[in-house]
């Protein structure tokens, strides 16, 4: 595996914000997208300890996890969205930093609070509901899926997920039932969104495509790295996002 990014990642919740925290940090800094940053202080420092933290300016957030939301922009302001799976939350502050209204649903009591816990930090307003994916009734007219899957693609950070069992048909099959229950809430000409943090195409792609075959009223939208900001061509893989 190639190594771990040796500068902190975070995302703030807008341009402004992210100049701030620069201008603040005692480090080095390196900005990406319209949002993103990555910061080394010169001083090993926690992370609770670092400029604005306490102020909910900015969140630890990998450059490759905050693109998802970012595909889900072009949906007009005070949008609906739903944002399945949503602890720690950072996809969540990210959608309520665009002006949407915010739905995020996590199953674990554990992780909910987790979750809570960060948008009581940044000031967000996000209706937050401990529950089954699966069941949630509303309709919304974008839906991220951040599924549950393998997460061999963040082997680089903890190597410890390449020694786990992997019950791939598993993990699948809850993706499946993910990406059904999402297009059984999305508003017609709404927006969905699929990620995965998986190394692997059985719990990414695979997913992906075969929800598309039996769904007979779902279409492709192609990403445009263009719209992104720091991704290339090379990075979009006949129409999605492979980081």
């Amino acid at each position: 595996c190639r190594k771990p990014p040796a500068m902190l990642q975070v995302t703030c919740a807008s341009s402004e914000k992210r100049d701030q925290l620069i201008e603040a940090v005692d480090g080095a800094t390196q900005s990406y997208g319209d949002f993103g940053v990555a910061l080394r202080p010169y001083k090993r420092t926690p992370v609770p300890a670092l400029p604005l933290f306490d102020e909910g300016v900015w969140w630890a957030q990998d450059a490759g996890a905050a693109q998802a939301a970012q595909l889900l922009k072009s949906l007009p302001k005070g949008a609906k969205v739903l944002d399945m799976c949503s602890a720690p939350g950072g996809k969540a502050l990210q959608l309520s930093s665009f002006g949407f209204e915010v739905v995020a649903v996590e199953k674990s009591t554990n992780r909910a609070a987790r979750l809570r816990q960060n948008l009581q930090r940044c000031r967000c307003n996000v209706d937050v509901r401990v529950q089954d994916a699966t069941r949630v009734e509303d309709m919304f007219d974008g839906v991220l899926v951040d599924a549950p899957c393998s997460a061999t693609g963040t082997a680089r950070r903890r190597p410890d997920v390449l020694r786990k069992d992997l019950d791939l048909e598993a993990l699948a099959a809850t993706q499946a039932a993910l990406l059904d229950a999402a297009w059984r809430c999305l508003k017609p000409g709404g927006l969905l969104v699929f990620s995965s943090c998986s190394a692997l195409t059985a719990d990414a792609e695979a997913s992906f495509a075969a929800f598309l075959e039996r769904t007979a009223d779902a279409h492709l939208v192609e990403v445009a790295a263009a719209e992104l900001g720091f991704v290339d061509n090379d990075s979009v893989v006949d129409g999605a996002l492979r980081l």
